[in-house]
């Protein structure tokens, strides 16, 4: 499984999941929006999961439905 190490590891995880289930299609299409219409928002939701630390695209998963 590839270590997730940054913002950018992140979001092209959130990607890879959004082609197999729509919630984070959802998410994804919601985080290129708030990108373009509120970059510091964008940022701010960015760095929180960042600072998660995540491991891997599981810890994601978890992070993101728990």
């Amino acid at each position: 499984m590839k270590v997730i190490t940054d913002k950018m590891d992140i979001r092209k995880a959130i990607k890879l999941l959004a082609k197999g289930q729509g919630s984070y299609g959802r998410l994804d299409a919601k985080l290129d929006e708030l990108q373009s219409e509120d970059p510091d928002k964008y940022n701010e939701v960015m760095q929180e999961l960042d600072a998660q630390n995540f491991e891997d695209i599981v810890d994601l998963v978890m992070y993101l439905e728990g």
